[in-house]
């Protein structure tokens, strides 16, 4: 058993670490990275599993523990996501409910209850500007860097911009 936690032990340090810088905004794409070392490495670890008993427990322990840093890498991408589009949604309808309110849309963030500090906040780096009184937005794409997510005001639709 002591054999057992010490050889779970780098498995466990190393997946932790893994898991904790691929989990940070913006690094989602490197979980890609992972999977392609860990898919030979999973093939292996199942051969070894069915040809060696004595490393049957171990070694599957070792293979739980991978399969669970990219689930929970993937769950957080998601949910961030989803959280940061809803944090985005909010100030699109309120920039929407401001140009039913006063006919034209607003100048700034702040005009609808976001300063910039809120904005980057929810949003993270993103923002929202009126040109020829056209308005855009936009923020920064959460699991990749250098691409974004931008609302369509005409269409109403959200688009990702590479």
């Amino acid at each position: 058993m002591r054999l057992e936690l010490k050889a779970l032990a780098t498995t466990f340090i190393t997946a932790f670490i893994v898991t904790l810088l691929l989990s940070q905004r913006h690094m989602g794409f490197a979980v890609a990275f992972e999977v392609m070392i860990l898919l030979p490495w999973l093939a292996w670890s199942a051969w070894i599993m069915a040809t060696q008993r004595a490393r049957r427990r171990v070694q599957a322990a070792k293979s739980l523990i991978w399969v669970a840093s990219v689930a929970l890498i993937v769950g957080i991408h998601a949910w961030r996501a989803h959280q940061t589009r809803e944090d985005a949604q909010r100030v699109v309808d309120a920039v929407l409910a401001y140009r039913a309110a006063h006919g034209a849309y607003p100048q700034s963030t702040e005009a609808i209850g976001y300063t910039k500090d809120q904005l980057k906040s929810m949003i993270g780096f993103g923002g929202y500007f009126v040109e020829s009184g056209k308005p855009f937005f936009f923020y920064a794409s959460t699991y990749v860097p250098f691409e974004t997510e931008h609302y369509d005001f005409e269409t109403h639709t959200w688009t990702h911009l590479d």
